[in-house]
């Protein structure tokens, strides 16, 4: 079984990001499968230590793994202060966090990660978090959302399309979310 292979390249990415996503879904997943409690802003500035553990776990060097704790910081303390970002954390009908989907493919199985799903009013919903983050406002924050729908959406395509060949009946939507920019974009 291989991992899937498609996943869009990151070319304005650094090891950085790619730690602090791991380090962010194991986090959001503890949340969800242990029902902790983020709290406050003040309750999830205590998480410093072992979020700056967690990235010089991953290898990361100590200033950039203090750049990142900051971020991490920042996307649980935006999550408390966004509706969308704790009603993805809510427990939900057949939740899962972190969910593994394997399906065959040209002759091999591929395993594939759902960061987070459930069922809410007769919906199954697919969500993928995205922790990049972009440094403009406005237009160009639009312009920098809409190309992550587009480039994610063959991802999430194949998400739904194996939920469905497993036999999924429910009507199915699909999104992304963005917690170090209070962000949401649904993906049709």
């Amino acid at each position: 079984i291989e991992d899937e292979k498609e996943e869009p390249e990151y070319y304005w990415a650094k090891n950085t990001a790619r730690c602090l996503g791991n380090v962010l879904h194991r986090c959001l997943q503890d949340v969800v499968e242990k029902r902790l409690e983020l709290g406050s802003i003040e309750k999830v500035e205590h998480l410093r230590p072992r979020l700056k553990a967690a990235l010089l776990g991953e290898g990361l060097p100590l200033e950039q793994a203090e750049n990142a704790t900051s971020s991490a910081i920042l996307a649980l303390s935006n999550i408390l202060e966004d509706e969308r970002g704790l009603w993805i954390l809510d427990p939900h009908e057949d939740g899962h966090c972190e969910y593994p989907l394997t399906f065959f493919h040209d002759n091999r199985y591929i395993r594939n990660i759902i960061d987070r799903t459930f069922v809410d009013g007769g919906v199954r919903w697919i969500i993928d978090y995205k922790t990049g983050s972009h440094k403009g406002e406005g237009k160009h924050l639009k312009i920098f959302l809409d190309n992550e729908v587009e480039r994610y959406r063959h991802q999430l395509d194949r998400y739904e399309k194996v939920m469905v060949e497993r036999g999924e009946k429910l009507p199915i939507k699909k999104a992304l979310y963005f917690p170090l920019l209070k962000a949401w974009r649904e993906v049709n």
